[in-house]
């Protein structure tokens, strides 16, 4: 399992940069943890982008990103990886980072739990002998979380990431709601939710990924900050990884999206 700082949920004493095995400490941490931030004294955003790769999208926000001197991690889709795998090539070959996000898009709390921890194995593995690198983080799609799939994401190998930031950008919005929430940052290391790609069902939004990321690093640069993968904020001496339990709640998660959140790492 690769973990670069392994401080979420209570469990610490990684070196920065450095992978470590969580698991044989993970009965030490809370059911639901998962990443939301980066504790840092860098001026970083962490970017993140969901439901690529998709033609028409991922080239845009490469080359935006290449503009701006950003570098973001991209939970893409496997199904999606499969169908074009040259812009994986791509994102890699520009010096960002990739994760997973699923095989398709569907919610892991709407799936068999018989089958959501061999299915997020097997995945990973293919992902992991596509790009040639261990593949670290997991983004269940919609957010949705559940103990059980909490559990099976971690049973494959990988640490889930949710975010503090969301542009909304599967939504169609006036550039200035696409940018509150960034625009907002009050800190350095929140993790920023975007999208290179669209899966979410119904019309995609009619808006050019490229011209969000360079309003997002426009926005966040006036706040004296730069954009940066998971990997790249980690790489920094004295970071670590900021972590919420975030599981949907019973009942109420289908009618208001309501999720409990909780903090449980406290920033250093």
């Amino acid at each position: 399992m690769c973990l670069p700082n392994d401080s979420l949920a209570g469990v610490g004493g990684a070196v920065s940069g450095e992978t470590c095995d969580l698991r044989g400490s993970v009965e030490d941490a809370a059911v639901g943890a998962s990443v939301v931030a980066i504790n840092t004294n860098q001026p970083h955003l962490v970017l993140t982008y969901d439901d690529g790769p998709e033609p028409g999208g991922t080239e845009r926000v490469l080359a935006a990103l290449d503009e701006c001197g950003a570098t973001a991690t991209f939970f893409v889709l496997l199904a999606r990886v499969r169908l074009f795998p040259g812009l994986v090539h791509d994102i890699l070959s520009a010096g960002h980072e990739v994760g997973l996000h699923g095989v398709s898009h569907q919610a892991l709390t709407s799936l068999p739990a018989s089958s959501v921890a061999s299915d997020l194995r097997y995945a990973r593995k293919e992902l992991q002998d596509r790009v040639c690198s261990d593949v670290c983080w997991f983004r269940p799609p919609f957010g949705r979380q559940s103990a059980g799939t909490w559990e099976a994401i971690i049973g494959a190998g990988m640490v889930p990431v949710l975010w503090q930031l969301d542009c909304r950008d599967w939504l169609d919005l006036p550039m200035e709601a696409y940018l509150e929430q960034p625009a907002s940052i009050s800190r350095p290391g929140s993790i920023l939710l975007a999208h290179d790609g669209f899966a979410g069902g119904g019309v995609a939004p009619k808006l050019d990924r490229g011209d969000l990321t360079r309003g997002i690093l426009d926005a966040v640069g006036r706040r004296n900050l730069v954009g940066r993968s998971i990997r790249d904020a980690l790489a920094q001496p004295l970071t670590s990884l900021r972590g919420q339990q975030w599981l949907d709640l019973p009942r109420l998660a289908n009618l208001t999206g309501d999720r409990s959140r909780q903090t449980i790492d406290q920033p250093t």
